[in-house]
Protein backbone atom coordinates (compact mmCIF):
# COMPACT_ATOMS: atom_id res chain seq x y z
CA UNK A 1 0.00 0.00 0.00
CA UNK A 2 0.91 3.29 -0.94
CA UNK A 3 2.06 5.60 2.12
CA UNK A 4 0.65 9.43 2.18
CA UNK A 5 3.16 12.00 2.49
CA UNK A 6 3.51 12.79 5.61
CA UNK A 7 2.16 16.15 5.29
CA UNK A 8 -1.62 15.11 4.21
CA UNK A 9 -1.37 11.79 6.68
CA UNK A 10 -1.29 15.45 9.50
CA UNK A 11 -3.72 17.44 7.79
CA UNK A 12 -6.24 14.54 7.50
CA UNK A 13 -5.89 13.48 10.98
CA UNK A 14 -6.25 16.87 12.24
CA UNK A 15 -9.24 17.11 10.25
CA UNK A 16 -10.58 14.11 11.08
CA UNK A 17 -10.12 14.71 14.94
CA UNK A 18 -12.42 18.39 14.91
CA UNK A 19 -14.67 18.14 11.82
CA UNK A 20 -16.45 15.25 12.08
CA UNK A 21 -20.00 15.97 13.90
CA UNK A 22 -22.00 13.37 15.87
CA UNK A 23 -24.50 13.47 18.69
CA UNK A 24 -25.19 11.39 21.70
CA UNK A 25 -27.69 9.04 23.53
CA UNK A 26 -30.75 10.86 22.28
CA UNK A 27 -33.97 10.93 23.81
CA UNK A 28 -37.48 10.69 22.55
CA UNK A 29 -40.83 11.78 23.47
CA UNK A 30 -44.40 12.05 21.95
CA UNK A 31 -47.84 12.74 22.81
CA UNK A 32 -51.38 12.81 21.50
CA UNK A 33 -52.51 15.92 20.76
CA UNK A 34 -55.08 17.84 18.56
CA UNK A 35 -54.83 18.91 15.42
CA UNK A 36 -54.19 22.56 16.48
CA UNK A 37 -51.74 21.52 18.73
CA UNK A 38 -49.84 18.94 16.22
CA UNK A 39 -49.53 21.99 13.55
CA UNK A 40 -47.43 24.04 15.55
CA UNK A 41 -44.43 22.01 16.11
CA UNK A 42 -41.88 24.18 18.04
CA UNK A 43 -40.24 23.83 21.78
CA UNK A 44 -42.90 26.62 23.06
CA UNK A 45 -45.66 24.21 22.16
CA UNK A 46 -44.64 21.36 23.97
CA UNK A 47 -43.93 23.74 26.87
CA UNK A 48 -47.49 24.46 26.87
CA UNK A 49 -48.47 20.92 26.90
CA UNK A 50 -50.46 20.08 29.76
CA UNK A 51 -49.35 16.70 32.74
CA UNK A 52 -51.10 14.01 31.74
CA UNK A 53 -51.59 13.29 27.90
CA UNK A 54 -51.18 9.73 26.22
CA UNK A 55 -47.66 9.17 25.03
CA UNK A 56 -44.47 7.36 25.17
CA UNK A 57 -40.95 8.06 25.79
CA UNK A 58 -38.51 6.24 23.81
CA UNK A 59 -34.57 6.42 22.75
CA UNK A 60 -33.14 7.06 19.27
CA UNK A 61 -30.09 5.31 17.90
CA UNK A 62 -28.21 7.94 15.94
CA UNK A 63 -29.05 11.75 14.97
CA UNK A 64 -29.62 10.66 11.29
CA UNK A 65 -33.21 10.35 11.57
CA UNK A 66 -35.22 8.20 9.14
CA UNK A 67 -38.80 7.57 9.84
CA UNK A 68 -40.92 6.62 7.50
CA UNK A 69 -38.84 7.40 4.55
CA UNK A 70 -40.80 6.57 1.54
CA UNK A 71 -43.73 8.50 3.11
CA UNK A 72 -45.57 5.24 3.23
CA UNK A 73 -49.73 5.98 4.33
CA UNK A 74 -49.73 2.22 6.04
CA UNK A 75 -46.91 3.66 8.45
CA UNK A 76 -49.55 5.79 11.03
CA UNK A 77 -49.61 3.76 14.17
CA UNK A 78 -47.07 4.71 17.10
CA UNK A 79 -45.73 1.48 17.03
CA UNK A 80 -44.71 1.31 13.05
CA UNK A 81 -43.64 4.71 13.11
CA UNK A 82 -41.29 4.54 15.47
CA UNK A 83 -39.94 1.09 14.34
CA UNK A 84 -39.18 2.66 10.90
CA UNK A 85 -36.84 5.00 12.62
CA UNK A 86 -34.94 2.38 14.59
CA UNK A 87 -36.83 2.59 17.54
CA UNK A 88 -36.97 -0.73 19.38
CA UNK A 89 -38.63 -0.53 22.23
CA UNK A 90 -40.85 2.56 23.56
CA UNK A 91 -42.60 2.76 27.12
CA UNK A 92 -45.79 4.37 26.80
CA UNK A 93 -47.90 6.01 29.56
CA UNK A 94 -51.15 7.08 30.05
CA UNK A 95 -53.17 4.97 28.13
CA UNK A 96 -51.50 5.20 25.27
CA UNK A 97 -50.47 2.09 23.01
CA UNK A 98 -48.07 1.33 20.45
CA UNK A 99 -51.22 0.41 18.05
CA UNK A 100 -52.56 4.05 18.22
CA UNK A 101 -53.07 5.88 15.15
CA UNK A 102 -51.03 8.61 14.66
CA UNK A 103 -54.19 10.82 14.46
CA UNK A 104 -55.00 9.77 17.83
CA UNK A 105 -57.25 7.27 19.35
CA UNK A 106 -60.54 9.14 18.11
CA UNK A 107 -58.50 9.79 14.46
CA UNK A 108 -59.55 13.40 14.52
CA UNK A 109 -56.12 14.59 16.33
CA UNK A 110 -51.90 13.98 15.52
CA UNK A 111 -49.26 13.46 17.84
CA UNK A 112 -46.06 15.71 18.72
CA UNK A 113 -42.82 14.71 18.73
CA UNK A 114 -39.65 16.36 21.02
CA UNK A 115 -36.01 14.61 20.19
CA UNK A 116 -33.57 16.04 22.97
CA UNK A 117 -29.15 15.34 23.44
CA UNK A 118 -26.16 16.72 22.44
CA UNK A 119 -24.38 17.27 19.05
CA UNK A 120 -21.32 18.56 18.06
CA UNK A 121 -21.44 20.95 15.15
CA UNK A 122 -19.22 22.97 12.75
CA UNK A 123 -20.02 26.73 12.00
CA UNK A 124 -21.48 26.76 8.91
CA UNK A 125 -22.68 23.24 8.54
CA UNK A 126 -25.76 22.00 6.47
CA UNK A 127 -28.77 20.21 8.03
CA UNK A 128 -31.21 18.67 5.60
CA UNK A 129 -34.97 17.56 6.31
CA UNK A 130 -37.59 15.86 4.42
CA UNK A 131 -40.49 16.45 6.90
CA UNK A 132 -44.24 15.80 6.44
CA UNK A 133 -45.71 17.60 8.87
CA UNK A 134 -44.42 20.15 10.67
CA UNK A 135 -40.45 20.53 11.86
CA UNK A 136 -38.30 22.92 14.21
CA UNK A 137 -34.53 22.45 15.39
CA UNK A 138 -32.67 24.26 17.60
CA UNK A 139 -28.62 23.84 18.24
CA UNK A 140 -28.10 25.92 21.42
CA UNK A 141 -30.67 28.80 21.32
CA UNK A 142 -29.55 28.82 17.20
CA UNK A 143 -33.02 28.49 14.94
CA UNK A 144 -31.54 26.09 12.21
CA UNK A 145 -34.71 25.69 10.40
CA UNK A 146 -37.07 28.79 9.56
CA UNK A 147 -40.39 29.14 11.52
CA UNK A 148 -42.57 28.39 8.16
CA UNK A 149 -41.25 24.90 8.47
CA UNK A 150 -43.01 24.37 11.69
CA UNK A 151 -46.60 24.02 10.14
CA UNK A 152 -48.37 21.68 8.40
CA UNK A 153 -47.30 20.71 4.42
CA UNK A 154 -47.28 17.80 1.96
CA UNK A 155 -43.58 15.99 2.49
CA UNK A 156 -40.80 18.57 1.14
CA UNK A 157 -37.06 19.23 1.58
CA UNK A 158 -35.83 22.03 3.48
CA UNK A 159 -31.94 22.94 4.02
CA UNK A 160 -30.29 25.17 5.90
CA UNK A 161 -26.89 26.02 7.69
CA UNK A 162 -26.10 26.13 11.09
CA UNK A 163 -24.61 29.09 12.05
CA UNK A 164 -23.74 29.11 15.74
CA UNK A 165 -20.10 28.81 16.86
CA UNK A 166 -18.23 25.25 16.46
CA UNK A 167 -19.11 23.06 19.23
CA UNK A 168 -20.89 20.15 21.27
CA UNK A 169 -24.30 22.20 22.45
CA UNK A 170 -27.96 20.91 23.48
CA UNK A 171 -29.64 20.60 20.62
CA UNK A 172 -34.17 19.85 20.53
CA UNK A 173 -36.14 18.71 17.68
CA UNK A 174 -39.80 18.61 17.20
CA UNK A 175 -41.73 17.17 14.82
CA UNK A 176 -46.01 17.46 13.83
CA UNK A 177 -48.08 14.89 12.88
CA UNK A 178 -51.14 16.67 11.92
CA UNK A 179 -54.41 16.39 9.50
CA UNK A 180 -54.32 12.65 8.49
CA UNK A 181 -51.73 10.23 6.46
CA UNK A 182 -49.03 9.79 5.59
CA UNK A 183 -46.05 10.84 8.51
CA UNK A 184 -42.14 11.37 7.34
CA UNK A 185 -39.32 12.62 9.28
CA UNK A 186 -35.98 12.25 7.47
CA UNK A 187 -33.19 14.41 8.78
CA UNK A 188 -28.95 14.19 8.31
CA UNK A 189 -26.53 16.60 8.96
CA UNK A 190 -24.15 16.77 6.40
CA UNK A 191 -20.46 17.82 7.56
CA UNK A 192 -18.40 17.20 4.78
CA UNK A 193 -18.41 20.64 3.30
CA UNK A 194 -17.70 21.99 6.87
CA UNK A 195 -14.97 19.56 7.43
CA UNK A 196 -13.12 21.24 4.15
CA UNK A 197 -11.83 24.39 5.39
CA UNK A 198 -10.71 22.77 8.64
CA UNK A 199 -8.45 20.02 6.11
CA UNK A 200 -7.17 23.47 4.50
CA UNK A 201 -6.47 24.86 7.15
CA UNK A 202 -4.58 21.58 8.36
CA UNK A 203 -2.84 21.72 5.10
CA UNK A 204 -1.41 25.70 6.21
CA UNK A 205 -0.51 24.59 9.62
CA UNK A 206 1.61 21.67 7.98
CA UNK A 207 2.91 23.14 4.95
CA UNK A 208 4.24 26.53 7.57
CA UNK A 209 5.89 23.76 10.01
CA UNK A 210 7.58 21.62 6.73
CA UNK A 211 8.60 25.85 5.36
CA UNK A 212 10.18 26.23 8.79
CA UNK A 213 12.10 22.80 8.25
CA UNK A 214 13.19 23.57 5.24
CA UNK A 215 14.73 27.35 6.23
CA UNK A 216 16.56 25.72 9.59
CA UNK A 217 18.28 22.83 7.38
CA UNK A 218 19.37 25.46 4.76
CA UNK A 219 20.52 27.59 7.70
CA UNK A 220 22.69 24.55 9.08
CA UNK A 221 23.98 24.01 5.72
CA UNK A 222 25.74 27.34 5.29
Amino acid sequence: MKQLPLFVASALALTASVGLAHASSITGELWEVTNAQASNATPAEIASLGAGLPGATFTVPSFNFSFNPTDSGSIYTLGTFLSSGGVSSATYISGAASTDSLAGPSGAGGTLFQFTGSITVTSGETFGATHDDGITLVIDGVSVFPAGASGPTSAVFTEAAYTGPSGTYAFDLVYGECCGPPAELVLAQTPLPAALPLFASGLGVVGFLGLRRKRKAAALAV
